[in-house]
């Protein structure tokens, strides 16, 4: 779709198109700017070309089948969309093809298991499944959970540290917004495993299945090295805090009775604070900054550091805001209105809020300046 337009399934055109989708020398298609993106803003809006239950699910139905079915029952030109779409797998393993062919059988539309329309059937079906393994975007929403394919979202690469995220809505469309300032010209990225804190090794095995080498900044590049040990740093960090109560305002539990979590201290919560500058160091903006703003609040919350617990709260609703969406940033809201009740409410205890000028506040009002 090279004049970048955005048309789903339905039919529909996004009339706000902010890029185009055009040809690279060495990564196929990708999307581009063709303007300035203010950081939150909402690059696209996409319905599904086609929407199918997860190969987790259990249903009665294989999943390879299901999507045979909604696959059939496309228009003409979304049915050219979808076929349009890129395989980065030649051909499937033959032992899968078995079961495929069996499956096929079993409809009843086939004289024997030898016939050349089975074997044509077959070869689409493996066509069908090698564009979907390579496009396909796993989503759960309150209504369901599965996977949809997106047409024009189909063709944006991959970046370890990406400027735009996609989410979806309870109807399963596509929003994709900039994780931040987007300039005219630049290529716009996502990530593809969301597991962007991890080491160079572990996050090009997470790519091996779409075959290509990730050339972005923390992968190749002058700053690489650079980016692999701010990396590690996160990968210690979250060790750390992993061993600290992400629930510390119940003042315990059976973990904690058991001496499996503890129950954060001033440390910890500092820790947590400094999580966040790593990730901004790293140019990491997905929702999992979102979570260390979350969890650094609760800490603060259960210290005591009232004030500081709000701040946080406040970053994590903003930071989500970006990444989501305000209509779809509702646990951070209700993070934020929990965290200003219980400022309130200890407002009037002498000992509440340990001084305007405690530890946490201060690191609390500089993440605030460094957002």
């Amino acid at each position: 779709m090279a004049d970048g337009s955005s048309t789903g399934a339905s039919g529909g055109s996004q009339a706000y198109t902010p890029y185009t989708i055009r040809l690279t020398p060495t990564k196929g298609y990708g999307m581009f700017a063709t303007q300035q993106i203010q950081q939150g803003a909402c690059i696209l809006e996409e319905s599904p070309l086609v929407v199918f239950p997860s190969a987790e699910e259990g249903d009665q139905t294989p999943w390879h089948m299901a999507l045979r079915i909604e696959v059939a029952a496309l228009s003409p030109s979304d049915k050219a969309k979808f076929f349009g779409l890129h395989c980065c797998v030649d051909e499937l393993e033959d032992e899968y093809k078995k079961h495929v062919r069996q499956d096929l059988f079993e409809t009843g539309e086939f004289d024997h298991m030898d016939s050349p329309a089975l074997d044509a059937e077959l070869e689409l079906v493996s066509r069908e499944i090698r564009i979907r393994n390579t496009n396909c975007t796993q989503f759960a929403s309150r209504s369901e959970s599965g996977c949809g394919i997106y047409y024009t979202y189909s063709r944006i690469n991959h970046s370890c540290v990406p400027n735009a995220y996609g989410t979806c809505d309870a109807a399963n469309n596509m929003y994709l917004r900039a994780l931040r300032p987007i300039s005219l010209g630049e290529e716009i990225t996502i990530s593809y495993h969301e597991q962007d804190n991890l080491p160079r090794d572990e996050r090009a095995k997470m790519i091996e299945s779409w075959h290509f080498t990730c050339s972005c900044p923390a992968c190749d590049g002058p700053e690489r090295d650079k980016h692999e040990i701010l990396r590690m740093d996160m990968m210690d960090i979250e060790g750390t805090l992993h061993g600290y109560d992400l629930a510390p305002q119940r003042q315990g539990g059976p973990l904690v009775e058991q001496g499996l979590l503890f129950l954060p201290d001033e440390n910890a919560a500092l820790l947590a604070i400094r999580y966040i500058g790593v990730f901004a160091a790293a140019g990491i903006k997905g929702p999992s900054k979102t979570e260390t703003y979350e969890r650094a609040s609760k800490y603060c919350t259960s210290l005591g550091s009232f004030q500081a617990a709000v701040n946080l709260a406040e970053l994590a609703h903003r930071h989500e805001c970006i990444v989501h969406g305000e209509d779809m940033a509702g646990w951070t809201q209700k993070l934020l209105k929990r965290a200003r009740r219980r400022l309130e409410k200890e407002a009037q205890a002498s000992d509440a809020e340990d001084g305007q000028d405690s530890v946490l506040l201060r690191a609390s009002q500089e993440a605030m300046r460094g957002f």
